[in-house]
């Protein structure tokens, strides 16, 4: 299944991420909610000059110095974060590093290797463009979980990065993808340093490219390859319906000087995609995650999700960032990564199935070190230490996984154990607009809830479905919303749900009780409620909805846990959510009335003040005759149709629906062009 298959083409270098930072309101002086700026206990209004306000975002909230320490002179802000002048961009500089096309053998002579891998953003139509970078996207900016990529291209197989040199394997990118198996503690024995939630960050992310789309292509004729040849000769199976990328970002660089971007190393495998058997998005295989028990705590620390899948002759782990990393050494590198330390286990390791006694493999930490880790991009395979019977088979179909340590007493001490129920979806990260019930126009999402069960597709029933809201979408240091003020989190519903298996599913409701079918599949639509960001929870079990259920008692910010110090989000099945601020009073106002001045007030402003990049690297959006001069580009950049484009603008994508609306008024009043371009195709009336 996925990279855990043979053939496999593994990757490694750098990304580079130039992601604005002054929107993650660390200062608490945001509504996320309405997209409005406070400036002490003051919402900023129109007359507010951008330099001053860049100047008092720059310092306001703790100042820290390019040590990292807080200190009262330091250059960087609290509030405005490493890179306030971010512009969303991101950039590989990737290459092949090996191939696999059997077990046990790792090539790395392969003509491959050293060819070029590279991922490029959409085309852009109006501008005509073939080069565009993606984007990197925080559904939520006041969340460390929701991190997603806006691109349309992948390529492999060129002597260097250009969209235009001739390449091996070619494919647009059909989906979004999100940052899974998100891990905030990936670098241990780090020193303390206020961008540390940035530098021990780590995440996996997937896509796919589908082998039937028109701009598929993959070429063995040009390269006397082992590895292309396989690719081509296991895609002419009718089960395989294209091929997978699976890549990890991890060790991110320290920030040097403000409004700098962020290196980070780069990883990754491409492999062949299974369709039903598996998720666009999210990694196949057989999940596990560390244990937080009294017994092994102190032995996990660090340790992050892996997958696993049993073939015939051996296994394979899915592990690119399971292991933690100790620490960095003094860095002698002339590039922008800072150098690591060893991927750090003291204990080897055992994989247990429940109900064997002897272990199935034994893996020795010395074949986990960085130097194997870089040939195989964190994939490892491994021989069975045990002729499994079809007893054995049974059994491990039936009963989840562990992996264990052994103590200085020869006991096994489980380490990771198998989460056996995973409840996802391909759209992990969901815009949701308010609806006008008044007008009976709604913006309905429509999701596939995929479940799995050790690893295979299939039903599960009473999945309970409930809503944790992010209370930093609030101006928590504004008076009148400190944190004591804030909504309850039982109360508080961003959106309304039902689902396509129930009988009432005409009825929407703020929690859900359903079942997948027999593929493992069902249908849940979304309808927004109240405007800020959270996180939809699939529970199951008894146990496992009561431990939910007194957890939405405490206080929202312990609820939420940007940072994990609980434990719990890193190995819950959830999904994110934005609601779209609530714009509805801005619909109606007539056409002649909208001139540039209410344009800068109700839409502009906020992102000329929290998103410099536009003022320093285009023109300033206080700029009247700028503005107008280019409106019909910037139309074409805002058209809510584009929304899952790259280059779509706002990079943030929170421009509502009413918004939308009231920025076509605006580009009838100056263009004069004559028509209405089509402002929403998910505008519904209900009828």
């Amino acid at each position: 299944m996925s990279v855990l298959n043979f053939p496999r083409i593994h990757f490694s270098g750098w990304c580079r991420f130039h992601e604005p930072t002054g929107n993650q309101n660390k200062a608490g002086n945001i509504d996320l909610t309405t997209n409005e700026i406070y400036m002490g206990q003051k919402r900023v209004d129109s007359s507010v000059p951008p330099e001053a306000f860049y100047e008092y975002y720059s310092h306001l909230g703790i100042k820290y110095n390019r040590e990292g320490q807080e200190d009262l002179e330091g250059i960087f802000s609290e509030a405005a974060g490493r890179d306030l002048e971010g512009n969303s961009r991101v950039s590989w500089n990737a290459k092949v590093v090996s191939t696999q096309t059997k077990f046990g053998v790792i090539n790395t002579d392969d003509p491959l290797v050293g060819k070029s891998v590279d991922l490029w953003g959409h085309y852009n139509e109006y501008l005509g463009t073939t080069f565009n970078q993606p984007k990197v996207v925080e559904l939520d900016s006041a969340s460390q979980w929701t991190r997603q990529i806006y691109a349309g291209h992948f390529t492999l197989g060129g002597e260097e990065a250009s969209i235009s040199s001739s390449h091996l394997i070619n494919g647009g990118v059909q989906k979004i993808h999100h940052a899974r198996w998100h891990k905030n503690n990936h670098i241990i024995n780090f020193p303390k340093h206020w961008n540390d939630e940035e530098i021990r960050k780590a995440a996996v992310y997937q896509f796919v490219l589908e082998k039937d789309q028109e701009h598929f292509y993959l070429n063995s004729d040009e390269l006397d390859s082992d590895a292309l040849i396989a690719f081509q000769k296991t895609l002419k199976d009718e089960a395989a319906k294209g091929i997978v990328v699976q890549y990890c970002l991890f060790n991110a660089s320290e920030p040097i000087q403000p409004n700098t971007p962020t290196w980070y190393s780069l990883v990754g495998t491409v492999g062949i995609w299974y369709g039903e058997r598996e998720m666009t998005t999210y990694p196949a295989g057989r999940i596990l995650y560390p244990l937080q028990d009294i017994a092994s705590q102190n032995l996990v620390e660090g340790w992050g999700t892996l997958s696993v899948e049993l073939f015939k002759e051996h296994l394979s782990l899915n592990m690119p960032i399971a292991l933690p990393v100790d620490g960095r050494p003094p860095s002698h590198s002339s590039g922008p990564l800072p150098e690591h330390g060893e991927f750090y286990s003291p204990h080897d390791l055992f994989i247990f199935c429940k109900g064997i006694e002897e272990p199935l493999t034994f893996i020795s930490v010395k074949n986990l070190q960085k130097h194997f880790y870089y040939q195989t991009s964190g994939i490892f395979d491994f021989e069975y230490l045990i002729e499994l019977s079809n007893e054995h088979w049974e059994k491990i179909c039936e009963s989840s996984l562990f992996i264990a340590i052994q103590d200085t007493q020869g006991n096994f001490v489980s380490i990771l154990q198998e989460k056996e129920i995973i409840i996802q979806a391909d759209r992990a990260n969901i815009y949701l607009e308010i609806p006008s019930e008044e007008k009976g126009i709604f913006f309905d999402e429509s999701i596939e809830i995929r479940s799995f069960v050790r690893g295979m597709p299939h039903t599960v029933n009473n999945i309970h479905l409930h809503q944790v809201y992010n209370p930093a979408n609030f101006p928590f240091k504004v008076e009148e919303f400190q944190q004591d003020k804030l909504p309850d989190t039982q109360e508080h519903k961003l959106c309304l749900v039902k689902c396509d298996r129930l009988k009432s599913s005409n009825q929407f409701q703020t929690e859900l009780k359903f079942n997948t079918n027999q593929y493992g599949k069902a249908t849940v639509t979304f309808r927004g409620l109240k405007s800020g960001g959270g996180r939809i929870v699939f529970v199951v079990g008894e146990g496992e909805n009561e431990l939910i259920q007194e957890l939405l008692q405490q206080d929202p910010f312990k609820v939420y846990d940007d940072s994990n110090q609980l434990n719990f989000w890193n190995k819950t099945n959830v999904i994110h959510i934005k609601v779209l601020p609530h714009d509805w009073h801005l619909i109606d106002v007539p056409e002649s009335d909208v001139d540039f001045k209410l344009m800068y007030e109700h839409i502009l402003q906020f992102y000329e003040l929290l998103y410099p990049f536009m003022n320093r690297e285009i023109f300033s959006l206080g700029n009247k005759a700028r503005v107008e001069s280019f409106s019909l580009l910037s139309w074409q950049m805002c058209d809510p149709s584009n929304r899952d484009k790259s280059y779509y603008m706002p990079p943030t994508r929170e421009l509502s629906y009413p918004k939308a609306l009231l920025f076509q008024k605006f580009l009838m009043n100056v263009s004069q062009i004559g028509y209405l371009p089509c402002c929403h195709k998910k505008a519904v009336k209900d009828d």
